[in-house]
């Protein structure tokens, strides 16, 4: 999770033996914690593509390509 502001998010997870999640529909688990300051890792991780429209991912690509090139090879 990345975020900064303010929001519904809590400090802690709750303890979900301890809580009745079947009656409340509107129930919301938190799926991570914030941390005291936001962190982003900056390591390369990898990619795989195959069928159509793969060969555009081939290589090192900048993160904010990725999007551009899955609508590319959707057609979009």
């Amino acid at each position: 999770m990345f975020g900064n502001g303010s929001g519904e998010r809590k400090d802690v997870r709750d303890d979900l033996p301890s809580v009745d999640t079947s009656g409340n529909k509107d129930y919301k688990q938190a799926v991570s914690i914030p941390l005291s300051s936001e962190t982003h890792g900056g390591g390369d991780v990898m990619l795989l593509a195959t069928g159509a429209g793969s060969k555009a991912f081939k290589g090192s690509l900048d993160n904010t390509k990725v999007f551009g090139l899955i609508r590319q090879a959707f057609g979009f």
